[in-house]
């Protein structure tokens, strides 16, 4: 297999790391507005490009309109889903993250974290970088920051090589689970080694799409009661468990 080089320069192409430390630069660049939401402002435009061509889902059991994978109504009309305003959902949702933070979200976190976070399954790191622009110490893990079927690959801030097991030795932190893959062991397994004493959980209720039974067993009674302002075609809750 050969590897392709620009015959202008000498130096060899840039490792994975290399590129995931430019993408780093980059997004701390951006994050220079502190309150900067990305993926909010992109959910945004997508939501308006799909009302205003009458192709948003319907609401269901009292719940908001939300946007379709992409605009059904320029698909009808020859435009790609690629050159469409806001592009394909699930795109954004590997770029970003699968649940949208928003402020209300964000300074619940805060106030249940004084002593910090540390995040268990962050992905690329999109929350962990809001929660950084607000001055929250976070310690954010994932099996793999930088290359995952669930992620871009393309971190937002940095994240640590690690599984659920990571959670050891973090008991004096609040943890904090984002969207926790579905009938996936993982998570329950996370909550039983942590031996802090608040866990933040955003995802489904029980019978949801994030997370096993197990884990909303072990969760516990929620004691904030956030719903999350935005989401991504599914109910987003912030849950705040004292343990």
């Amino acid at each position: 297999m050969s590897v392709h080089t620009d015959p202008a320069s000498d130096s060899p192409p840039a490792s994975p790391i290399e590129n995931a430390s430019a993408d780093l630069a980059r997004r701390t660049a951006q994050g220079a507005d502190r309150r900067a939401n990305p993926y909010l402002d992109h959910w945004r435009r997508m939501l308006d490009h799909q009302r205003g061509h009458g192709a948003l889902m319907p609401a269901i059991l009292g719940e908001r309109e939300q946007p379709n994978e992409y605009c059904l109504t320029c698909l009808e009309r020859g435009i790609k889903w690629q050159e469409q305003t806001g592009g394909e959902r699930k795109g954004a949702q590997k770029q970003y993250s699968w649940a949208i933070p928003d402020e209300d979200a964000l300074s619940t976190i805060a106030r249940f974290s004084p002593a910090g976070l540390v995040e268990i399954g962050a992905g690329g790191g999109y929350w962990a970088w809001m929660l950084r622009n607000r001055g929250v110490d976070v310690i954010a893990y994932d099996p793999a920051p930088l290359h995952s079927d669930w992620h871009s690959g393309k971190p937002w801030t940095e994240v640590l090589y690690g599984d659920h097991t990571s959670v050891i030795g973090h008991a004096d932190r609040t943890l904090l689970l984002v969207w926790p893959s579905y009938d996936d062991p993982w998570p329950a397994q996370c909550l039983e080694l942590y031996d802090g004493n608040t866990v933040i959980y955003v995802g489904e209720g029980h019978g949801g799409c994030t997370a096993d039974d197990r884990f909303h067993v072990l969760l516990g009674d929620d004691v904030s009661g956030l719903r999350l302002a935005e989401r991504v075609g599914r109910v987003g809750y912030v849950s705040v468990s004292a343990r």
